[in-house]
């Protein structure tokens, strides 16, 4: 039982680490996107789905 709950606590804190390293990494990547770029393809892919929706 001793053994299962620090296998459970070790996984828990990698899976932890892990997800630390990931928002880090955002961090620091975080004003690397050109958010007007992103803007305009979400808008032209948006006036594309409503154009399909529409028949």
């Amino acid at each position: 039982m001793v053994q299962f709950l620090l296998r459970t606590n070790l996984v828990g804190w990698s899976r932890f680490g892990h997800l630390a390293l990931k928002e880090m990494y955002a961090w620091y990547n975080a004003g690397h996107i050109d958010a007007e770029a992103v803007d305009a393809y979400l808008d032209c892919e948006y006036r594309a789905m409503l154009a399909s929706s529409r028949g």
